[in-house]
Formats: structure tokens, C-alpha cells, sequence
């Protein structure tokens, strides 16, 4: 009767968490993705990537043109478990965003690096500067939303390298169940 109870035990400690089969997977399709390299972990600032400016839009295929949300830029980097938030020039917003950390935090990540932009929305769902600006002074009450547009890193995986629609797809992945902030 012990033994059968102990192979019981150790069955369950090998089976994976329902919590943790989502991370596993986009761990593993991370990892085989074209140009993914294996990389430790670190919630150290990183530079992005930044827009220049030209005269007109670039055509073609081979571009991708996105909304540009009017808000902060911040960039979310993840290293056992911890949750670091930077902005562009590498000031830390931990503390002026703690429902962001929490919804970063309940994704479940070991290690991520992620880009997007903080914005607050109006009744209409648009981006509001004025009213993001007066939201983290205090002096309204937009919600604020991270919105994600970049995954450099996932659960050991630089994935820098890899082309951008395919780290779109994986991050569209990883927020299909994403809190409200996110």
C-alpha cells in the first residue's frame, strides 16, 4: 500500500500544472521558432526599438504598419518570475504601475522581454495622452492598458532574431487569456 501511494505522489509532482501547460507550450514553440537562440534570463533594462523618422511610409510587402498609441513607451522585462517595468530611457515604473506588474505577473512568466506602450483609454476606447498624463498625477481615473505590440524573449528563448509577424503571433498567443490590463 506505501509503494502504490509514492508512485502516486511522484506521478503528480511530473504531471504539469494546468497554470503551467500554456507557459510549456509557448516555451517550446518559442524555442523552435527561425532564428530563436537560447539566452538567460535577466530584468535589466534593454534598449528598443525605436521609429525614424522619413518623409513618407515605406511600400511594400515586406512592411508592417501598426496604430501608433499615444502614451508612454515601456518595456516589461521578466527573470525568475520578477516583474521589471522601464521606460525608453531606462527609468524604472514598477511603483508607478502596480496593476500592470500584477497583470504581467499572472501570465505566469519565468522570462520575458516585452515592448509596448502604456495608454490610458477614453468612453471610446482611444488613446488619451492628456488623459493618461493626468491619470498617473492622480487627477482623473482613466483605465490604463498595456498594450503589447513586441516579444523579444520567452522562458529562455532571445527571440530577437526571429521574424516580427512570428514573435506577433506568438505574443497574440500568450495573450489570449491575458487580465484586463494587458
Amino acid at each position: 500500500f506505501r509503494s502504490a501511494a509514492k508512485k502516486s505522489t511522484a506521478r503528480k509532482k511530473a504531471v504539469p500544472t494546468e497554470k503551467k501547460l500554456p507557459r510549456l507550450r509557448l516555451a517550446k514553440a518559442a524555442a523552435a521558432l527561425e532564428g530563436a537562440r537560447e539566452a538567460s534570463a535577466s530584468n535589466d533594462f534593454f534598449k528598443p526599438e525605436l521609429a525614424r523618422l522619413r518623409e513618407f511610409p515605406p511600400e511594400g510587402d515586406q512592411w508592417l504598419h501598426e496604430v501608433k498609441w499615444d502614451g508612454y513607451r515601456i518595456l516589461a522585462a521578466i527573470a525568475d518570475g520578477e516583474v521589471k517595468l522601464w521606460s525608453r530611457n531606462a527609468l524604472p515604473w514598477n511603483e508607478r504601475l502596480p496593476d500592470i506588474v500584477q497583470s504581467l505577473e499572472a501570465l505566469g512568466l519565468r522570462s520575458a522581454r516585452l515592448d509596448g506602450e502604456l495608454v490610458a483609454l477614453d468612453a471610446r476606447g482611444h488613446s488619451d495622452f492628456n488623459g493618461l498624463q493626468q491619470t498617473l498625477s492622480g487627477e482623473s481615473q482613466l483605465p490604463l492598458v498595456y498594450m503589447l505590440f513586441d516579444i523579444l524573449h520567452l522562458e529562455g528563448s532571445d527571440l530577437s532574431r526571429v521574424a516580427l509577424l512570428e514573435r506577433k503571433q506568438l505574443l497574440e498567443k500568450l495573450l489570449a487569456h491575458a487580465p484586463k490590463h494587458l
